[in-house]
């Protein structure tokens, strides 16, 4: 389905609050169904990633982003050969509170649960950044 696609940059925000951070479980009828993932989406031709990520919270959450430092940027391949380049950004802010406009579900995760929800499997490399900077991302 992917494998002939050309490379897309994929952007995602990582919005916490009262020590936890938020996910989205994926819908039924999409790619990677009912898998867990941090709200963004593709960067769109002419847009920085900081646009996207703006744009993206404002269509699935209907909140307005302020995007803050980028935690990581990586490249992953998965075994369907769709290689998205990822970036994933701490989220200084939105408002007004998300609301759900695209999930099948949208929850406040504490750091500690997360492990117990299935997540896409290309966001293991910030989860283990989450996990070595608790204390800087989550306080």
């Amino acid at each position: 389905m992917y494998s002939s696609q050309p490379s897309i940059h994929v952007v995602a925000g990582i919005l916490v609050r009262d020590g936890c951070v938020l996910l989205g479980q994926r819908r039924s009828d999409q790619p990677f169904p009912d898998l867990w993932e941090f709200p963004g989406g593709k960067v769109e031709p002419g847009e920085s990633a900081r646009e996207a990520l703006v744009r993206e919270f404002a269509e699935e959450l209907a909140t307005a982003a302020v995007p803050g430092p980028r935690l990581l940027t990586y490249r992953y391949t998965y075994p369907n050969g769709f290689s998205p380049h990822l970036s994933f950004f701490l989220v200084a802010d939105a408002t007004p509170a998300p609301t759900n406009q695209n999930f099948a579900d949208l929850r406040w995760i504490p750091p500690g649960e997360i492990a117990e929800y299935p997540v896409l499997e290309g966001n293991d490399r910030i989860l283990e950044y989450l996990r070595q900077h608790r204390e800087e991302v989550f306080s």
